[in-house]
This record gives C-alpha cells, structure tokens and sequence, in this order.
C-alpha cells in the first residue's frame, strides 16, 4: 500500500548506486548575453498574463498534467505513477549537482526588472530544474509507452508537455532559455546513463 512517490524515493537510492552524477552532461553555461534578456522581457510582456496560472500551478508540482496526458490517476496506475515521481526526484538531484557546479544567478538578480510573479528560488538557475525534470518524465513515458499503439502519439505529447513547462519558466523571469536547454540535455544523459547502467533501474 505504499504510495507512488515512496516507492520512487527508493528508486532514487537504486539511481545512486548504479549512475554517477560527474559522467553525466551538462555543458558549461555561456555568460548571458542580451538578446537573451530581451527574449526574456518580450515574454514577460507578451505572454506571461496569459500563462500566469500555470505558472502559479506548476510552480508547485508538475506531475499532474503528465498524469491527465495519459488519462490516469496515481491510484489508478501506481507503477507509471512512480516512475514520474522517480523521475521528479532522479531530475531534481542532478539538476542539483549542476546548479552547485556552475551557480549561475537568475535572470531577475541580474536584471530585477523582470519581477517574477512566483518567489524566486534560491538556489542557481543553470540547469533548468523544471526542465530536468519534465523532459525525464518525457523519456519516461516514451519508454514506458513505446510498445503500445499510442506510443508514438503519447511521446509527442509528452515532449510538448515538458517544453511547455520549460517555456513557463522562462516567461516568469526564472530562466533564461539556455537554462531549459541544459536541463533538457541533461534529462537526455540520465535516460542514456540508466540504460547502459550496470544494474538498469527499469527494466
């Protein structure tokens, strides 16, 4: 009876044991440039009003809508459950570790003009978290799926979903878009890491 999100935390001490975080990649960040500040006050002004309750939503947690994606319930289907949870968690300790390695500032200390309608977390910016972390929930779903029929459809949506979550980010004046980039590229080498792991978590 244990719930999703339990189980996944010892999936994460599994992670620990069988990948290491150092072989894993994530490029050194470039100094921001201003083009990049300007993507980032367009988006405030174009797109952020529209945005906003996502913003607000997923600033909390994002596992929800991947869940409706799919058209289930944690309850309902708790091993699907569990490997986004583990993917919240496996994404969160590596984005981590590259935040502590590179401790880029936010873009809004940079220019605090940008005044994000969430409080901004203290921790670095670079990589992306929230981009870390939906793009593995991603490439889990896309394992997990790829065999049935709809496979190829529930990947796309799912790729969407995380870029999605990664745009939000950047339109509340959280991240610069290179930020998201680093965190999908990150998500990239954990899946590959856990694939070729000497002991594969999910097979």
């Amino acid at each position: 009876q244990w719930s999703p999100a339990w189980t996944a935390s010892l999936l994460l001490g599994e992670f620990c044991r069988s990948v290491s975080l150092e072989a894993l990649i994530c490029p050194r960040p470039e100094p921001p440039t201003e083009p990049e500040f300007a993507q980032l006050v367009r988006a405030a002004e174009d797109e952020r009003a529209d945005a906003l309750g996502e913003i607000l939503t997923q600033g909390q947690e994002f596992i929800t809508p991947f869940l409706a994606l799919l058209g289930i319930t944690a309850g309902s289907h708790k091993k699907t459950a569990r490997l986004l949870y583990a993917a919240e968690m496996i994404g969160a300790l590596a984005a981590m570790h590259f935040k502590t390695k590179f401790n880029r500032p936010r873009p809004s200390q940079y220019r605090p003009a940008l005044l994000p309608p969430v409080p901004v977390p203290g921790h670095a910016a670079y990589p992306s978290g929230h981009a870390t972390q939906a793009h593995l929930m991603a490439l889990f779903i896309a394992r997990a799926t790829a065999a049935t029929t709809a496979g190829k459809a529930l990947k796309q949506a799912s790729d969407a979903m995380a870029r999605r979550i990664a745009r939000n980010r950047e339109i509340a004046g959280l991240h610069f878009a290179s930020d998201s980039q680093a965190g999908e590229t990150l998500a990239g080498s954990i899946d590959g890491a856990l694939q070729t792991a000497e002991a594969p978590l999910f097979t």
